[in-house]
């Protein structure tokens, strides 16, 4: 069953904590993990804006997003596109604006779905400083002024990654994706359309924001099943989002919501041992057709 605004069962509220402000990841013990706390911390609103908002409620802005932060300026965004199945395939720029703009509907009915990624560091990465506060609020001074959709959201990921390092995080952003789903007609071209545990990552290592485009009809954002365990759906793997919510039919599947900043686990456990009884198990929400967003996603480093 699919869970709206974190209202889990009685039996399972424990699960997922959430607030409207960032105290949530003092108010849950973030630093003493034990058997009942916790699946999911949740910040409410963390990202939320009225000029990311009001930009979001157009089609164009994926372009905006892409125009503010463009490979002219040194941001290497690489695209999946569901028209396109050769993987080696290098796009130009101008092709990847073009086939945004197609999957956006910005001249008519949406053309395609694509992921476009914006990739900052990767999972091995531990002692470099991109993506983390101090390194967005220098990036903010030296791109603002071009896009005011791109203004938005730098500021506003600046704001949310400085009030989480005061809360004792250390969030540090690895990739931005724009998700773009709305041909009906095409296949999704998504970050994980199969159910899994991050199995590069420990407890309480990963958070992401999703924000959706006003007026899609899918799913708000990332979908988490906390009460199950990748070890007990073995035999049933890959399972997709369809397979998901028939498999889980009884159990609560939390849909995260727009611009909410969530923590979970992975399979890694304190020891360094990979588990797949650990993690908190997730999938993509997009379907064709029904949404378009941007994703970010961090790690919490140690």
């Amino acid at each position: 069953m699919i869970v709206k605004n974190y209202d889990m069962p009685e039996a399972d509220q424990w699960r997922v904590c959430h607030r409207d402000s960032v105290d949530v990841f003092q108010e849950c013990s973030i630093s003493t993990p034990h058997e009942t706390e916790a699946d999911l911390f949740v910040w409410k609103d963390a990202m939320a804006n009225p000029v990311i908002s009001s930009a979001m409620a157009k089609v164009d802005w994926p372009l905006c997003l892409l125009s503010g932060l463009s490979q002219e300026k040194g941001w290497n965004w690489t695209l999946k596109s569901s028209l396109h199945t050769d993987k080696d395939r290098a796009w130009n720029w101008e092709e990847v604006l073009e086939c945004t703009a197609n999957a956006a509907g910005v001249t008519g009915t949406p053309m395609g779905n694509v992921a476009v990624t914006l990739q900052l560091r990767g999972y091995e990465e531990l002692n470099s400083g991109v993506g983390g506060f101090e390194w967005w609020k220098h990036r903010l001074e030296k791109e603002s002024g071009d896009d005011t959709f791109t203004d938005a959201l730098l500021a506003q990921l600046t704001y949310m990654l400085g009030q989480t390092k005061d809360a004792g995080l250390n969030l540090h952003v690895e990739q931005i994706s724009v998700i773009l789903s709305k041909d009906a007609s095409s296949p999704v071209a998504t970050l994980t359309p199969t159910l899994h545990s991050d199995m590069y990552y420990g407890v309480r290592e990963t958070a992401l924001v999703s924000l959706t485009e006003k007026g899609t009809t899918g799913f708000s954002g990332t979908l988490f099943a906390p009460t199950v365990r990748m070890d007990s759906l073995e035999a049933e793997r890959p399972i997709d989002i369809h397979k998901m919510i028939r498999l889980l039919e009884e159990q609560p599947i939390v849909e995260a919501g727009s611009g909410d900043l969530l923590l979970y686990s992975g399979m890694v456990d304190s020891g360094g041992t990979t588990l797949t009884a650990n993690g908190v198990p997730h999938i993509s929400p997009d379907l064709p057709g029904h949404s378009a967003r941007v994703v970010i996603l961090m790690r919490n480093l140690p």
